[in-house]
């Protein structure tokens, strides 16, 4: 937990217990419409902290229990000026509500930015920036956790000659069509990145070499077979590609041996993998 949503928690405990306090405190006045109406601070907080429909439903419900329960407690059933109360309540509710629909609105086209900005245009998969903060994260947790880390590098051989035969138009297709194989030979926690061309990173967390191995050889593989067809013609495309595993490195270094290990693939016919044994 960040310390903005902690701060957050925090407003939303103290405006909480606030109009309890004020409501005991000033329990023989006529004043507790207004003190109940600092419960829309906490509220508020709630739902700015975790935007949802959800979330906003169930704080209302749960900060109206909250005063009703309080106010029969203190003056009784009979005494309670219930209408006041309801009232209340209706206009806190059309509040919330409505500053609810423009924090969810907002949160979602932040999260749609925030996408736009980690997202390769062409292929849909993941950009370098992307790639830069999974691994600030993924590099510590691997540490702490003692669970081992794969970094896939992979390139298309003679990819240069498809741009310079077939035109870059269907180069581009060509890159769109190996992300989607490459995605498809994937698993669900695996992260696939463009790093820059033609040139792509995987991400394999939590995963031996062995298994590592068969992953990068079943994209291998699905790619040799798959049908890249230019004006009614098959055109042969591979992938070389580089395997490293974290041990203790920096992230630099940990690219760094992963791309060796990619031009070794290449040094040794291309449509190879080959594993980095520093």
């Amino acid at each position: 937990m960040n310390i903005q949503k902690r701060i957050i928690i925090i407003f939303i405990v103290l405006t909480t217990l606030l109009p309890i306090i004020l409501e005991v405190y000033f329990v023989n006045t006529n004043d507790y419409p207004v003190i109940w109406s600092l419960l829309i601070l906490p509220a508020m907080g709630t739902i700015i902290a975790f935007p949802s429909w959800k979330t906003t439903i169930f704080t209302t419900l749960i900060f109206s229990i909250i005063k009703y329960t309080v106010e029969i407690l203190e003056r009784g059933l009979y005494q309670t000026d219930l209408s006041s109360l309801i009232l209340g309540s209706l206009i806190k509710w059309v509040i919330l509500f409505t500053i609810a629909f423009y924090v969810i609105q907002n949160t979602k086209r932040l999260k749609a930015i925030q996408e736009l900005t980690l997202i390769d245009q062409l292929t849909e998969v993941y950009n370098r920036r992307y790639f830069d903060l999974y691994m600030e994260k993924a590099i510590p947790l691997s540490e702490r956790t003692g669970t081992p880390f794969h970094l896939i590098i992979l390139d298309i051989d003679f990819f240069k000659k498809v741009n310079d035969s077939y035109g870059h138009t269907f180069g581009d297709e060509v890159l769109k069509i190996l992300a989607k194989t490459i995605q498809n030979n994937l698993r669900g926690s695996d992260g696939l990145v463009r790093m820059g061309g033609e040139e792509f990173a995987i991400l394999i967390p939590e995963t031996t070499t062995e298994e590592c191995h068969l992953i990068a050889d079943r994209i291998r593989q699905a790619v040799e077979t798959t049908d890249f067809i230019y004006k009614g013609k098959k055109i042969s495309v591979t992938i070389s590609l580089g395997i490293a595993k974290y041990t203790g490195e920096t992230i630099h270094e940990l690219y760094d041996k992963a791309d060796q290990a990619l031009y070794q693939s290449k040094k040794n016919g291309r449509n190879k993998i080959t594993l980095s044994h520093h």
